[in-house]
């Protein structure tokens, strides 16, 4: 169900980190990544609960976890991932158990009954603002499952945000990811000044969910951009990932935006219809440049969104991003915790009969291929990102055995930092043609 890991050479889980990590500190930061799982995404809660739970637990004066500083997720792992932020800026003085908790009450009316009703006049659609940092309540088209199943989970976070008394100084980051229903075309200009025209239709968007105080002097959460081009640098990978910010005012999203993103993250294309949001791109034409729903920097843009998790289902190189940002924009040491959930990580598979196969080519043989593809297909960066962020480059060699294990690894780790090189040279603009 889940797998913990911890970037090279890093310190088991520090319990005694008990306080709440401004943006910027350079304490051990702590990442909890979420993965899309469809009707999963309720089996995923329970898990956010007792991980959560344990962060304001005690054993022998410790807290059993730290507090989550990152979390990101897709599909529906944006939702928990979202709840999570929430929750962990919550107050501690607020009623959290098994039978009380923020994930419950999101997935406990989600079913097929309100998904899928059996009378069409209970279809009833969602209203949510979001398209500008203007703009007033617009309705959400349904497609073959019904989003008002959405509504009490909506209107219990806007509660909580709104009314529940939050923790002082918190600051969580949270990633989503989010999919184009129609691709972009990007232009790139290779080393050797040849062009070629790529799609890109994955995006991630980084969202600050904080505290601060109001006029009542009541603590209240809030939410907020980052800056892209700053978040850009803590991009192992050389192949820049599609930030992109919701509008905002003064840096600061409003609810709906948020929840008009989440959504979107979690829409499962036929199941659910694509959702439109307004958003801030760091590229764009000029007449999209002046908008107050983005900075000056930044180009207003629309479009629809599907599931986050078409290409990036578990987005564990995003959190790693968001925590070398929250490093005071250091890189990666050691001491930072990751715990990625992921519902197809079993630890005992069921054994199956051996089943005689069908033909590749006969209509069931086609249909499982596409079946696996896809699986494939939505976890296309995790390999490349633990790859990239989890591994130990370092592992010094003990022997002159050419065929000894050390030796491969070190051959191993010089053929990466090659790829590297590699990736920089060939997919990097030319920096004579700008």
């Amino acid at each position: 169900m889940y797998c913990c890991a911890q970037h090279a050479h890093s310190k088991s889980l520090d319990s005694k980190n008990t306080t709440e990590t401004e943006v910027g500190s350079n304490a051990s930061k702590n990442a909890l990544v979420i993965s899309g799982g469809v009707s999963l995404g309720a089996y995923e809660a329970g898990v956010n609960y007792a991980i959560l739970a344990a962060t304001r637990t005690k054993k022998d004066e410790k807290y059993i976890l730290p507090q989550i500083d990152v979390t990101t997720g897709a599909s529906a792992g944006a939702i928990n991932a979202i709840a999570t932020a929430i929750q962990t800026c919550t107050s501690k003085d607020i009623p959290y158990s098994l039978h009380k908790n923020i994930f419950r009450e999101i997935w406990i009316d989600v079913g097929f009954d309100n998904l899928l009703p059996h009378e069409f006049f209970n279809y009833t659609s969602i209203e949510l603002a979001g398209l500008s940092a203007y703009d007033e309540q617009q309705k959400i088209e349904d497609a073959l499952f019904n989003r008002g199943a959405f509504k009490s989970v909506i209107t219990t976070l806007k509660d909580i945000v709104d009314t529940h008394e939050a923790k002082p100084k918190c600051n969580v980051l949270v990633g989503l990811m989010v999919t184009k229903a129609q691709p972009e075309k990007e232009l790139l200009t290779l080393s050797k000044g040849q062009t070629v025209n790529v799609d890109k239709q994955s995006y991630a968007i980084p969202i600050k969910v904080f505290t601060k105080e109001n006029s009542e002097g009541k603590q209240r959460i809030h939410f907020s951009t980052l800056p892209l081009k700053k978040l850009e640098k803590f991009n192992a990978t050389n192949i820049k990932r599609n930030y992109i910010n919701l509008t905002s005012v003064k840096e600061e999203i409003r609810f709906d935006a948020v929840m008009r993103a989440t959504l979107a993250s979690s829409a499962f294309p036929v199941a659910f219809s694509p959702i439109k949001f307004g958003y801030c791109d760091k590229e764009g034409p000029s007449i999209f440049k002046k908008n107050k729903s983005c900075p000056d920097d930044l180009f207003y843009k629309q479009a629809d969104f599907i599931d986050g998790g078409y290409f990036n289902n578990i987005p564990i190189g995003f959190a790693a991003e968001l925590v070398s940002y929250s490093l005071a924009g250091n890189n990666l040491h050691s001491g930072q915790n990751f715990i990625y959930l992921d519902p197809d990580n079993s630890i005992a598979p069921e054994f199956q009969e051996p089943q005689e196969k069908s033909s590749p080519l006969a209509l069931e043989g086609q249909l499982s291929n596409t079946l696996h593809g896809l699986g494939t297909l939505r976890k296309r960066d995790l390999y490349e990102d633990l790859n990239l962020y989890f591994v130990d480059e370092t592992t010094p060699c003990v022997d002159n055995d050419e065929n000894s294990v050390c030796a491969k690894v070190d051959e191993k780790n010089e053929n990466r930092e090659e790829h590297k090189k590699i990736l920089a040279n060939t997919y990097q603009p030319n920096e004579e043609q700008g």
